[in-house]
């Protein structure tokens, strides 16, 4: 039995991002007891040359996030198990870290520096820089940026004691003000306010 033909598609936005998978498939289907370890090596030296063993570090750092901590987790439900994709927190926090992308980063100065003098694999290089490891720190920066916002709505309000006295007047010139957690407003719509409004609170344990 052969296979005639096949149709494949790709579900990412960046095809780039399963160029790897899909040309090791087609050398698998094309014989089955290929040896896939050696299909990869003999990918990063012919396309990397001297930078091949930092790339080799760079696309198995990669793979393994990838199937250990990015991959949907299967969820049995009623009609039946269903792929859940992973939440922002559990991307950026445990898989997609900081030190992962530091390390992939070093990965890739080093084969940048490996390849010397040669023009062609160091645009490679670039090429996995730009279509692996730079929307990855975008979308890491976005998230960070974003849980930012978050954290800075929490204030640490103090509490107003039993012997402070606050007169309603709404003016602050009473002398507790000066202790108060004072917090500024943030618009909605993420434009630059007109003016900056604060405000000053306590609260009491009655």
């Amino acid at each position: 039995p052969s296979i005639e033909g096949a149709f494949v598609e790709s579900g990412p936005w960046r095809i780039f991002h399963l160029y790897l998978d899909m040309y090791v498939f087609h050398k698998v289907a094309w014989d089955s007891s290929a040896d896939v370890e050696k299909i990869l090596s003999e990918h990063h030296e012919k396309l990397f040359g001297p930078a091949a063993p930092p790339m080799k570090k760079f696309f198995e750092q990669m793979e393994n996030t990838w199937i250990n901590k990015g991959l949907p987790e299967l969820k049995n439900t009623a009609i039946g198990p269903v792929a859940v994709k992973r939440s922002a927190y559990e991307i950026w926090e445990n898989a997609y870290t900081e030190q992962l992308l530091k390390s992939l980063e070093d990965c890739l100065a080093e084969a940048d520096r490996l390849a010397g003098g040669d023009q062609e694999i160091k645009k490679r290089v670039k090429l996995v820089r730009d279509n692996f490891l730079a929307p990855m720190k975008t979308e890491r920066e976005a998230y960070m940026k974003t849980k930012r916002q978050i954290d800075d709505l929490a204030a640490d309000i103090p509490l107003l004691g039993g012997d402070s006295e606050i007169k309603l007047d709404g003016r602050l010139d009473d002398p507790v003000w000066a202790k108060a957690a004072k917090v500024y407003m943030t618009p909605v719509d993420k434009k630059s306010p007109f003016l900056k409004t604060s405000v000053s609170m306590f609260w009491r344990d009655d």
